[in-house]
């Protein structure tokens, strides 16, 4: 025991870690208020959760460290939402090909309101 992990420069102790562990674990198994509960409690330490354990897409996303996609990627974003809107779905099923082959799920990255009010099937951005 008392191994220490380190994360972005930081170490934390044990108790610490598992915490981590079960965030993770709770958002993937979309048990938002248990991920909720557990953010709360690391953020009582100082840990924020999401800056030292970021998701696989914000991981892939932060590109140059920043946390947001690269400019070009956003700008493909725009466009793969402007497509959606104006019913061209052929440009907007490219796009989305493109930015999946970039490791950025456009549906999480850019839900539509239709989905963000629903609450159901874009919990997913976790």
């Amino acid at each position: 025991s008392g191994s220490m992990g380190r994360h972005g420069g930081r170490t934390f102790d044990d108790e610490t870690e598992m915490q981590l562990d079960r965030w993770v674990f709770a958002k993937r198994e979309r048990d938002f208020a248990m991920a909720d509960n557990i953010r709360s409690l690391l953020r009582a330490k100082g840990i924020d959760p999401d800056v030292v354990r970021p998701s696989d897409r914000d991981a892939k996303q932060q590109g140059g460290g920043c946390g947001y996609p690269d400019m070009a990627t956003e700008r493909q974003l725009d466009r793969w939402v402007d497509a959606k809107r104006t019913k061209d779905f052929a440009t907007a099923d490219m796009i989305r090909s493109q930015l999946r082959a970039k490791g950025i799920d456009p549906d999480v990255a850019r839900p539509s309101e239709r989905d963000m009010g629903s609450g159901a099937k874009r919990a997913r951005g976790w």
